[in-house]
């Protein structure tokens, strides 16, 4: 089964395509990248990614990932001296945080499957077969059912 076919099937984890709410761009300064981060500070970490990308002819062509398991690193990044006033560009997230845990929409969900099951990541990013950046799987409440299921 595909990503594309999941769409139309009931499943216990959760796609989302609202992109735009994960984006950091490179022209972006610091401050606006620690706004993203202190939006999640009131939900679940399973709700933390922040996707930085390139708009490209009004998509995001994705270059970095971070997710709840790499904010501390991204904090101690941040809080580097004079980091504040630099771009996004500058703090140099591709190298940091390189692009992973990612499948193509038209992927077997299986993919998705085996990177929960393996405990690696809780969101995974979905990209078109441009890299383009399209929405995400993530892992919810359910997923301990899923589990049970697959095993």
């Amino acid at each position: 089964m595909t990503i594309n076919e999941l769409l139309k099937k009931p499943i216990e984890i959760m796609l989302e395509n609202n992109v735009s709410d994960d984006i950091v761009q490179p022209s972006d300064v610091v401050s606006k990248l620690l706004e993203r981060v202190a939006r999640f500070s009131d939900q679940s970490a399973l709700d933390f990614l922040i996707v930085y990308a390139d708009k490209v002819d009004g998509n995001y062509s994705a270059k970095a990932v971070i997710t709840h398991k790499e904010l501390s690193a991204l904090l101690d990044l941040v809080q580097a001296p004079n980091n504040a006033e630099k771009t996004v560009q500058e703090l140099d997230l591709e190298a940091k945080f390189p692009l992973r845990y990612w499948l193509h929409k038209n992927d077997p969900i299986e993919k998705a499957y085996n990177l929960f099951k393996a405990d690696l990541t809780d969101t995974i990013i979905i990209l078109d077969e441009k890299e383009i950046y399209v929405g995400k799987v993530k892992r919810n409440p359910f997923v301990e059912r899923l589990k049970i299921l697959l095993s």
